[in-house]
């Protein structure tokens, strides 16, 4: 199979990639966003990661490749949409662990499906790589709360 992994994955990719800008864009460029704004983010986020994920996993599946690791992030980011939804209050208070927890599991899960995926070194690299560091910063996260939450909910001086 080589590459085929890659080649027939790069799209799915560049969406999730594009979401994850725009969303942070957004969210950097409102100085002073508040709790609920953030959630609401957060929540889009997640919801269109998890469903590109677990659509993507359908189209592997067809193919004949490995897909497993791709619903699972769909899930679990489809999960996390729906939680933060169904409750801003909470959410808003625990949108920091929220994160922290969704980059860990999704950080093992891209380590595991670097060592698991029939591609190029290279692109096995890359997947461990950026598996290892969503799981350094989730851990970040959980370590040190208040400096996550300045970094993820900036503020405007005055």
């Amino acid at each position: 199979m080589g590459d085929t992994f890659v080649r027939r994955s790069w799209g799915t990719w560049v969406l999730m990639g594009l979401a994850a800008l725009v969303i942070g864009i957004i969210a950097l460029a409102w100085t002073r966003p508040t709790a609920y704004v953030l959630v609401v983010l957060v929540g889009i986020f997640f919801l269109l990661y998890g469903v590109l994920s677990v659509l993507h996993s359908f189209a592997l599946a067809r193919s004949k490749l490995p897909w497993g690791g791709h619903l699972v992030w769909g899930v679990l980011g489809i999960i996390a949409g729906i939680v933060s939804f169904a409750w801003p209050k909470i959410t808003a208070v625990a949108v920091l662990y929220l994160i922290a927890i969704w980059a860990i599991v999704t950080g093992v899960v891209g380590v595991y499906t670097a060592f698991t995926m029939h591609a190029s070194r290279t692109a096995k690299f890359l997947f461990a790589v950026a598996g290892l560091i969503s799981v350094v910063v989730g851990l970040f996260l959980i370590g040190f709360p208040a400096g996550g939450a300045t970094a993820i909910v900036p503020t405007a001086p005055g």
